[in-house]
């Protein structure tokens, strides 16, 4: 019995390697992605870098409640890098598959929490919080002499440019989950194939 391509079904197009890691192969640039998102996750949990800034403006439950939730979706998606590179490694597909699932919903939490940090950042009570806080900052460098329309223009384009920021990140993080599930299918194609020409050969 032969192998056909077509007998595998698969979920996601053949897209290739990730273009930021065009140096080195399929395997190598999902892994290297896998290690950056580690990293990346990682220093928000250590450094507890939440979504939504806590002080003494603007410290609530709700703020409280949106960063733990954030915490736990990154814990989450630390253990689903951790399983997709031993995956690869040991060409387990449980491991591997995982990733379709945990990583997209980790994607969407995100997305979902982005959505609610552009309406929070955009409200009059944080815009206020972060006057207050840069009139405190530079209080000895002269910046309360600036009226409040010109600080709330600082603080506008340092919103914008944040945002902007975790906008193309999050897009870097889908075009990544969607080579990634790409190469895993091509991985368990490969192996098919391979297991039936070992049957054809015995």
């Amino acid at each position: 019995m032969t192998f056909n391509k077509n007998d595998y079904k698969r979920h996601f197009p053949r897209i290739g390697k990730c273009f930021l890691c065009c140096c080195c192969d399929s395997e190598m640039a999902v892994n290297a992605g896998a290690v950056l998102l580690l990293v990346y996750i990682g220093i928000m949990l250590v450094f507890n870098y939440g979504y939504l800034p806590i002080n003494e403006n603007t410290n609530n439950l709700f703020i409280n409640i949106m960063n733990y939730v954030d915490e736990a979706v990154n814990i989450i998606a630390c253990i689903s890098l951790l399983l997709l590179l031993i995956g690869i490694k040991k060409v387990k597909n449980l491991f591997m598959n995982q990733f379709k699932i945990v990583f997209l919903l980790y994607w969407i939490c995100e997305i979902v929490l982005y959505s609610i940090v552009i309406k929070f950042y955009f409200s009059e009570e944080y815009i206020n919080s972060q006057i207050e806080i840069k009139k405190q900052q530079y209080k000895n460098e002269n910046f309360n002499t600036y009226d409040n329309n010109k600080i709330k223009t600082h603080v506008m384009k340092t919103t914008y440019i944040s945002l902007f920021i975790l906008f193309v990140l999050y897009m870097l993080m889908l075009y990544y989950y969607l080579t990634t599930c790409s190469f895993i299918e091509d991985l368990q194609e490969q192996t098919i194939a391979d297991e039936f020409r070992e049957l054809e050969e015995n």
